[in-house]
């Protein structure tokens, strides 16, 4: 499964091809590939899809895997769960273009806040954003609220 991946990723960079990975981003390693193409001068598009809790997590792995889907073991969802908030708060200079989606509620999904080469290109108001953004996303939840209180001239002085 490894080597097709890797074909796939050589393949598409050499021959300058549009290319979709979707996984998750919970360590240092697990960014070597959209790196890779980074490098290469691809442009960075990423929709990292957020929850409110772990617990939520947990229920989204475990209803598919109970039909017979792939079962993840507990400390896989709390590794990808905390990894991938924590990856993306480091990372996210390294993407051209983000959206952050609350998928909590499964019928209504929510874009939280939209980013385009670090600036805030839409953002929910910072005080209605939920919890966990605030919480595990420190570095984008700062972004929005100096994008909400400009700086006067004078303040800049």
């Amino acid at each position: 499964m490894h080597d097709f991946f890797e074909e796939n990723v050589v393949t598409a960079i050499a021959e300058q091809k549009d290319f979709i990975y979707e996984g998750h981003f919970p360590d240092n390693d697990n960014w070597l590939t959209p790196e890779r193409f980074k490098n290469a001068g691809y442009t960075i598009n990423f929709r990292f899809l957020g929850l409110s809790d772990i617990s939520l997590s947990a229920i989204r792995v475990f209803e598919p895997a109970q039909l017979g889907g792939h079962n993840v073991p507990p400390f896989e969802i709390e590794r990808n769960f905390y990894g991938n908030l924590y990856q993306l708060n480091k990372r996210f200079q390294t993407i051209d273009l983000l959206r952050i989606i609350d998928s909590s509620h499964s019928a209504a999904p929510t874009v939280l806040a939209i980013f385009n080469k670090e600036n805030v290109e839409f953002s929910v108001h910072h005080g209605k954003l939920p919890e966990w953004f605030e919480k595990f996303l420190p570095n984008l939840f700062e972004k929005i609220i100096e994008q909400e209180t400009p700086i006067s001239p004078k303040e800049r002085k």
